[in-house]
């Protein structure tokens, strides 16, 4: 039995109709404030340490003494300096010291190990100060 359906036959000389591009993939958003994704990735890797540093040499090198200003000022720039660090990675599209965009795994490492680091070095701050080894 024959199909009812006749197969169009192109006209010699006939040309194909052009193929369907792919659509163009957008352009990233450019970054609108390169001076602000710099300050924050400067706060964490930079300005954070370098305040963290004198506030414990503030805290070993003072008598022993109830929470004084600089015990809040150190744990004050280790939680700025993970919310810096959660910010470049969430709004600025933060990335690794490999040039690899950093994930929230990264974040939370991050965290869980500037968190251990300060907790331990604000101890021997704390030992140091009772001891007045400074």
């Amino acid at each position: 039995m024959k199909s009812s359906k006749k197969n169009p036959i192109r006209p010699a000389g006939a040309q194909s109709p052009p193929a369907a591009s792919p659509p163009p993939t957008p352009a990233p958003p450019p970054n609108s404030a390169p001076v602000l994704n710099l300050m924050i990735r400067l706060a964490w890797l930079l300005y954070g340490n370098a305040v963290l540093g004198i506030c414990w040499f503030g805290i070993a090198g003072r008598g022993i003494r109830a929470i004084a200003l600089a015990d809040i000022a150190y744990f004050a720039t280790a939680l700025l300096m993970i919310a810096a660090r959660y910010i470049d990675i969430k709004h600025f599209n933060g990335l690794t010291s490999e040039g690899e965009p950093a994930t929230m795994a990264h974040f939370r490492s991050y965290a869980i190990v500037l968190g251990a680091v300060v907790a331990g070095l604000w101890l021997l701050a704390q030992f140091i100060a009772a001891y007045k080894w400074l």
